[in-house]
């Protein structure tokens, strides 16, 4: 899990969520010359953060409207560490507008999240969900198999192979 940690001088502090001491955020942060690198840092976590918040909002709301704000807050630097973050923020967005059947906004969404993390297999699957809403069923199935074959979480095997007997027009394996 992730540890709330501060960084302050006199006139500006940061709080973010670390994984350890070894976190390159955090790194980042304490390397900072101060104040001036430190205030830079501190608007950079804090900006990132407030765009992260923004995606999963919109995810929760399943609002395209909203998607499309927060795809266009995302700050195209992020700090250090947080890539993590934004990629499962924006595969959760993705996902749920695929769901609604919002699918240019889930498309962006989806992209976005691929480049952040392109082997991750939770984002490949909600691709080939995206790719199979949109109608393009071989597209879908090899996303689905490129997801099966980076997934390192025995728990997630099942519903790939069921989301790829669909795409495939198969029944789901038993």
């Amino acid at each position: 899990g992730a540890t709330l940690v501060t960084v302050a001088d006199r006139k500006t502090s940061v709080t973010a969520p670390f994984r350890g001491p070894s976190d390159p955020g955090l790194q980042w942060l304490l390397a900072a010359p101060r104040p001036k690198a430190l205030r830079r840092a501190a608007r950079a976590w804090s900006a990132a953060g407030a765009a992260r918040a923004a995606l999963l909002a919109a995810a929760r709301a399943v609002d395209p409207a909203a998607a499309e704000v927060a795809l266009d807050a995302m700050p195209d630097q992020l700090p250090p560490g947080t890539e993590d973050g934004f990629a499962e923020a924006a595969n959760a967005l993705g996902w749920a507008l695929t769901e609604a059947v919002h699918l240019p906004a889930a498309r962006r969404a989806v992209d976005r999240a691929l480049a952040l993390a392109p082997h991750d297999a939770a984002i490949i699957d909600t691709a080939a969900h995206l790719a199979f809403a949109e109608g393009h069923a071989d597209e879908a199935v090899a996303l689905a198999q490129a997801a099966s074959a980076v997934n390192a979480d025995p728990a997630f095997d099942r519903p790939l192979a069921v989301a790829l007997a669909r795409f495939e027009g198969r029944a789901a394996p038993a």
